[in-house]
């Protein structure tokens, strides 16, 4: 009996212990920000480097900073102003690379509303071989975006950004 109780016990730690994995959530000012990372993810990228990717958005970057909550997201997609306030607010984060600018007409605006950049929280930077994957799935999920067919299942409206590789 007591060897059942240990084999059960050394059954439930290898099960729970197994899974070193843990999620990456992503907050973004806009569903459409998230294009790179869904692309990226529809294709297995960060399924391949075992990365558990989560995404949520707000419907403007206002609401991102009363919706976000600091312990549980280490990502931030949002614009150049409320990624300033965001750094304000907290020493935690930091800007790694500006990552889109907004569309009018095929032609860029550039202005703080208009220029959108990734933001990494200090914990996830310590997680340096996760924190590369990431922008390596940026990365490729931008390279993705360059074939129609994939902006097409990914998204029935035009996409409003014209996205950049993260650290190039």
């Amino acid at each position: 009996m007591k060897q059942l109780t240990w084999l059960i016990f050394i059954l439930y730690l290898f099960i729970t212990g197994c899974s070193t994995e843990r999620p990456i959530y992503v907050i973004s000012s806009s569903p459409h920000l998230q294009l790179p990372f869904k692309a990226s993810k529809f294709f297995g990228f960060f399924d391949k480097n075992g990365i558990n990717l989560q995404l949520d958005s707000v419907e403007n970057s206002d609401s991102l900073l009363r919706f976000l909550n600091f312990s549980k997201y280490s990502v931030v997609l949002t614009d150049l102003k409320t990624a300033r306030k965001l750094e304000k607010l907290s020493s935690k984060w930091q800007q790694i690379c500006t990552i889109a600018l907004k569309r009018n007409k095929e032609k860029p605006i550039i202005g703080e509303k208009e220029k959108f950049v990734l933001l990494m929280r200090d914990s996830l930077l310590k997680r340096h071989k996760d924190a590369v994957k990431l922008v390596e799935g940026w990365n490729y999920g931008v390279d993705l975006l360059k074939d129609p067919a994939v902006v097409k299942l990914l998204s029935a409206k035009e996409v409003p950004y014209r996205f950049f590789h993260c650290g190039k």
